[in-house]
């Protein structure tokens, strides 16, 4: 695979994992889990590792910011920069009370 296809293939993989998250967002009041979570639940290297791209490239496309919430736990909240492309693809922000 050269590199101008594995590059659309981790941006295609990336915008489906975090449109994944976005939709499932509501089900943790805004503040998905990053792994063992409705979108991510595996313990192999090799995904957690593809996982950690993906979450890499939502961050530095501004989409998602991390916080720990102890050690080796991880969650995420959406920005407003994601939820505006969330919308484009039909998944809106749910106000949480």
């Amino acid at each position: 695979m050269n590199d101008a296809k594995i590059a659309e293939t981790e941006t295609l993989g990336t915008i489906k994992r975090f449109l994944e998250y976005a939709e499932d967002a509501p089900n943790w009041n805004n503040q998905p889990w990053i792994i063992n979570d409705n979108v991510f639940h595996t313990s192999t290297k090799g995904a957690i590792k593809q996982n950690a791209g993906y979450i890499f490239w939502m961050k530095a496309w501004g989409w998602i910011e991390t916080h720990c919430y102890e050690k080796g736990e991880y969650y995420m909240t959406i920005t407003d920069a994601g939820w505006a492309y969330a919308a484009e693809h039909g998944i809106e922000y749910m106000e949480m009370h």
